[in-house]
């Protein structure tokens, strides 16, 4: 098999890893599944997102952004009816 590269159990083809270099601690994936080492938080077989809409993929895993949500909030807050 390349380097860098997977092969599911039911196939004769090798495919690229493709892992995320900011999300992905390295760029071999399981040599079966194709899922890449990834970050905290951070999620996808080639860890190139994150689970909240609110957050973005760092060195450091998944990190939120704090103006934004602190925006949505105010937001949120001017729409309820509990006004």
């Amino acid at each position: 098999m390349q380097e860098d590269h997977y092969q599911p159990e039911d196939s004769d083809t090798c495919f690229p890893c493709e892992c995320y270099s900011i999300g992905s601690f390295r760029r071999t994936c399981d040599p079966l599944t194709g899922q890449c080492p990834c970050r905290s938080g951070v999620i996808g077989r080639r860890c190139d997102a994150c689970s909240s809409q609110f957050a973005e993929v760092t060195l450091r895993g998944c990190e939120g952004t704090c103006g934004i949500i602190v925006l949505l909030q105010q937001a949120i807050l001017q729409e309820s009816p509990l006004k």
